[in-house]
């Protein structure tokens, strides 16, 4: 499957338009399913939840008292989820922040950047922020986080 991803506004455009009509050629030719995707395709909570988690992929461009610090943390927040699936994401940080002794809202940060490393998982299609509860995130491996403890 090939898709295009213009904005709805590109859509008027002719020249946009041509070359649009070029690449389904060529797809059809290649009997590749094609189709062109804009905003008004994707949910907005998609987008919200895309947005919220982006930016948190690579962790290496922040101050870290010695490289590879963020990702050990992000491995023992890992291993914390399961133990606290009742919690909400925000009881659950502020926990791990004050028990690992960080800073305020890193634990938040890391939890984003499990999510935009898919080690953890979440429906991207259900509204995603720091009031959902914990037993709602998926570790592949294992089954949600309320049945794994």
């Amino acid at each position: 499957m090939a898709r295009a991803v213009k904005t709805a506004t590109d859509l008027d455009k002719p020249r946009t338009l041509e070359k649009l009509e070029i690449e389904r050629r060529y797809w059809l030719e290649q009997d590749v399913d094609w189709g062109i995707v804009t905003e008004l395709d994707i949910p907005q909570v998609v987008v919200r939840n895309i947005a919220w988690v982006h930016g948190y992929g690579a962790l290496s461009h922040l101050s870290q008292p010695y490289p590879g610090y963020f990702e050990e943390l992000a491995a023992r927040v890992l291993h914390e989820l399961p133990a606290r699936p009742s919690s909400s994401l925000r009881k659950f940080c502020a926990d791990m922040d004050e028990g690992f002794s960080i800073e305020r809202g890193t634990t938040l940060m890391l939890v984003r950047h499990l999510l935009a490393r898919k080690k953890v998982r979440f429906r991207m299609d259900e509204p995603l922020d720091d009031s959902v509860p914990v037993e709602r995130f998926l570790i592949p491996g294992i089954e949600r986080l309320r049945s794994a403890v």
